[in-house]
């Protein structure tokens, strides 16, 4: 595979102070980005893996993309903000605005998997107390929003293309990004469950996990004491909420490119359904103003990459297929439904 590009770390210098408009050669809108209705960086796509970048935002017809599964995830935490944006800021009848996702759910659930259906199921009883979660955090972060979804668009020297979004919540002095975090869904196996019956005759707490009967039994046997075998059939089952250290690497770059586009400082807020975890300069260093300008020139030399591509196949999107390595359908990214993954082998050709 002698004609793969590598797009590794591009380490070539650059200053990452924005840029104003003074009509510089090298800020000037390429034929070719117009040419695939590409007019700018969304901060959300510079999060995505290359691959599915490629193929979600210049491969996929619009028909595709519409026909593409919503992830159950990315549903409840849309409506945990939505909830947070409206009830809490502008006065929004929670009842209301809960009985309209409750519907939504049942109406878009085509193409689901199993393990989505699970999730459904699963995450009704979870994502009240997500929400409950983020607003105690507003709360004790007294955070009295300016405005909500800001847009902004942030020009970076050796960009052709801007940088352009919008912030979650906007303070005097805070941009403030909330996420959802959930507890991970995971399917297990058909399983037998060896227990043993402890010496003041209760069953013990811990069990020996066997995948086959015959390997059971033959454990069984082993026993000086009396042991029970149980079946447990195929399921999902949720993992207990996570706990948050520290902001993730991609969160950190999403809100250094806020920060320079407000002039604010950032604020990162994670809410689970048993807690909430709030960071800040004050008590974080990797949100500190050194940090975030690595993390916007980290953006920045990702939006160069991209740009660059696009530039050696001269606007010819599809020769990316042949100079990129195909992507790893089994990776999360592709969960998108059974119709859009078969566009993208075909485009792929695997």
């Amino acid at each position: 595979m002698n004609n793969i590009i590598s797009i590794s770390s591009d380490t070539r210098p650059c200053d990452t102070e924005e840029k104003q408009d003074n009509n510089l050669s090298e800020t000037a809108i390429n034929p070719i980005f117009e040419h695939n209705n590409w007019e700018y960086h969304s901060v959300s796509q510079l999060k995505q893996n290359i691959t599915y970048w490629i193929t979600d935002r210049l491969l996929l017809s619009m028909d595709v993309k519409n026909m593409k599964k919503d992830s159950i995830l990315a549903r409840y935490g849309r409506f945990i903000h939505e909830l947070v944006q409206e009830v809490l800021f502008n006065n929004a009848n929670q009842d209301q605005l809960v009985k309209s996702f409750q519907q939504d759910l049942k109406d878009r659930l085509n193409d689901y998997t199993e393990k989505d259906l699970f999730l459904v199921d699963a995450l009704q009883t979870k994502y009240l107390k997500i929400y409950d979660s983020a607003i105690q955090a507003f709360k004790e972060m007294k955070i009295d929003a300016l405005d909500t979804e800001s847009k902004f668009s942030l020009k970076l020297k050796g960009l052709n293309l801007s940088i352009d979004g919008y912030v979650d919540f906007l303070t005097k002095h805070h941009c403030v990004e909330l996420k959802t975090k959930w507890n991970r869904a995971r399917e297990i196996s058909d399983r037998y469950v060896v227990t043993s019956k402890l010496k003041n005759g209760d069953w013990s707490q811990r069990s020996r996990i066997f995948y086959t009967e015959e390997d059971a039994k033959a454990f069984k046997e082993m026993q000086k004491t009396e042991t029970m075998i149980e079946f447990q059939k195929r399921h999902f089952q949720l993992d207990s909420a996570p706990t948050i250290k520290e902001p993730l690497k991609n969160d950190i770059m999403q809100v250094a490119v806020y920060s320079m586009a407000f002039k604010k400082k950032p604020m990162i807020i994670y809410a689970t359904e048993k807690d909430s975890f709030c960071f800040t300069e004050s008590n974080c260093d990797l949100l500190h103003e050194d940090n975030l300008k690595l993390h916007v020139e980290r953006a920045r030399r990702i939006a160069s990459q991209r740009e660059n591509l696009i530039k050696i196949v001269n606007g010819d999107v599809k020769k990316l297929t042949t100079i990129i390595e195909p992507p790893d359908l089994d990776d999360f990214f592709w969960d998108i439904g059974e119709e859009p993954r078969n566009e993208v082998k075909k485009i792929w050709k695997i």
